[in-house]
């Protein structure tokens, strides 16, 4: 799947916050900063660990806020990669 997140996520640890819900999650991908302030989420996993992953991207952490979360087409693909990356 691929989300994008809008709101308050850049500079609040929400990329780290992402990637270690998806580590926990056993799923893999990466995790981003847009020029435009939002943040693009990639990852691949089994549809319960996804949908848990994207239950705890909606909600957040103490820091940040997820105003919209869109899910659109992948433009890259996450390929053989293993674990979950963030990517700068």
């Amino acid at each position: 799947m691929r989300l994008v997140a809008k709101g308050l996520v850049q500079g609040v640890g929400f990329r780290w916050f992402v990637k270690s819900r998806a580590e926990a999650l056993q799923v893999r991908g990466w995790v981003r900063n847009l020029p435009d302030g939002s943040v693009e989420i990639c990852a691949a996993g089994s549809p319960e660990a996804l949908q848990e992953l994207h239950r705890d991207i909606m909600t957040g952490n103490s820091w940040c806020r997820v105003d919209t979360l869109t899910e659109t087409t992948a433009t890259e693909e996450i390929g053989d990669e293993t674990g979950f990356q963030v990517r700068f």
